[in-house]
């Protein structure tokens, strides 16, 4: 099947599963199989049989295909998140709007006794505060920052 093929067959899945995911609330693949037919090691098996198809799809097609394949991925990401960006800010009236419309945003489900479903105060802000704020964006930034390098200052070669 080629991949022209395969956008179709994509397409007719996503068409038949998507109001079955929509309707039980459900988000993603494993955990429908999870409540269809219970237990957690069907994650595990799902992990393990997408780490295998991986390997075995890197072997057999050889990492040129991969690197092709991976660029037309992201080229196509990049152009249907634009698109998206400008529909979307189309609809609320541009960017001026997006925080008068986003502080009283409520979505259609919430979680009963709970506030997670509110919009934050400081939502907006790309810096929350340091210390109070629920992401700690110096930990994160500068935390991060140093275990990406491996934590000691070298390479991690001997």
């Amino acid at each position: 099947m080629s991949a022209g093929q395969a956008t179709y067959v994509l397409l007719a899945l996503a068409w038949v599963f998507v109001p079955v995911y929509v309707a039980s609330g459900i988000v993603t693949m494993p955990e429908y199989l999870g409540r269809r037919f219970g237990g957690e090691r069907i994650r595990t098996y799902l992990a393990v049989l997408s780490l295998i198809l991986s390997i075995f799809t890197k072997v057999i097609s050889g990492l040129a295909a991969v690197i092709y394949t991976d660029t037309l991925q992201t080229v196509i990401m990049i152009v249907g998140a634009i698109i998206l960006t400008i529909t979307a800010f189309n609809k609320i009236g541009g960017y001026s709007n997006l925080e008068s419309v986003y502080s009283v945003a409520v979505p259609s489900k919430i979680i009963p006794n709970s506030t997670c479903h509110l919009p934050r105060q400081d939502a907006m802000h790309l810096f929350r505060d340091a210390t109070t704020g629920d992401l700690p964006w110096p930990g994160m930034t500068l935390g991060l920052t140093i275990l990406g390098h491996g934590g000691s200052g070298h390479s991690g070669r001997p």
